[in-house]
């Protein structure tokens, strides 16, 4: 993120976007392959494992300058990146909540049979995929504000939508796909929208201090979710735009 905030006014969103499509990316392949990581779970950890580990040496030869104008106690003081990183939080909420739960949720809970389930999560993952394209465009024409206000509501209304939909599975569709952009589309601007509160000098900082605390939103909302399906389905669905809602009335603040 450091470096791609160096970046021209016209290409820091395209190569945002870029950065981080890599989630859809892995998303969609594990949605198809799916029925084999099932059969072959044992073997399927085994290559998360070889990948992490290849991810992490190639990462030790990469060198990134420090700025000599960088304030990192300014970034931690500034009441606007708090605000942004506790958005982000929310946003994170969203996007792991829906990634973590909706494929067993289908399965499990709602009892949606052979296929259905392992093609309603692809929709959802390609809907991510498209929202690629988006994030790199739609900022540049209306603003980052107005785009991840327009993802988070889209979210919401999705997530509504699917708990009054759960039985009527040929409407789930359209629904998953809007779901699968909005799950996705709001976290590039919001990133992008940090680092130009605290600009390009204070990039390295403010984006750590931002996975830092927003990934508490990627952890928690797993287990809060899970909790809520285990007192009722719908609440579980429903518990899915908390973290949307949250970061919706956070960013009229901002």
């Amino acid at each position: 993120m450091k470096i791609v905030s160096h970046s021209t006014q016209d290409r820091v969103h395209g190569r945002v976007a870029l950065l981080e499509s890599a989630a859809p990316i892995v998303l969609i392949t594990l949605s198809a392959a799916s029925p084999l990581i099932i059969t072959h779970w044992r073997t399927f950890y085994l290559v998360i494992f070889l990948a992490l580990l290849t991810a992490s040496l190639s990462s030790v030869g990469l060198k990134i300058g420090g700025s000599r104008d960088a304030r990192p106690k300014s970034v931690l003081m500034n009441s606007r990146v708090a605000k942004a990183v506790v958005m982000r939080a929310g946003e994170l909420w969203g996007s792991w909540g829906t990634s973590s739960w909706l494929l067993p949720f289908l399965v499990l809970y709602d009892g949606i049979k052979g296929v259905l389930p392992e093609l309603l999560f692809f929709t959802y993952s390609l809907g991510q995929l498209v929202s690629i394209f988006l994030a790199s465009v739609l900022p540049k024409s209306i603003g980052e504000k107005r785009v991840i206000e327009l993802s988070l509501a889209a979210f919401i209304a999705c997530d509504v939508l699917a708990a009054i939909l759960l039985k009527e599975t040929l409407l789930l569709f359209p629904v998953f796909l809007v779901f699968g952009i909005s799950s996705f589309l709001y976290r590039p601007p919001t990133d992008v929208l940090i680092i130009r509160i605290m600009g390009n000098e204070n990039a390295g900082t403010s984006m750590g201090y931002a996975n830092a605390v927003s990934q508490v939103g990627s952890m928690v909302a797993p287990i809060f979710v899970g909790l809520a399906i285990s007192i009722s389905p719908i609440l579980g669905v429903l518990s899915l735009a908390l973290g949307p809602l949250v970061s919706l009335i956070i960013l009229y603040t901002i």
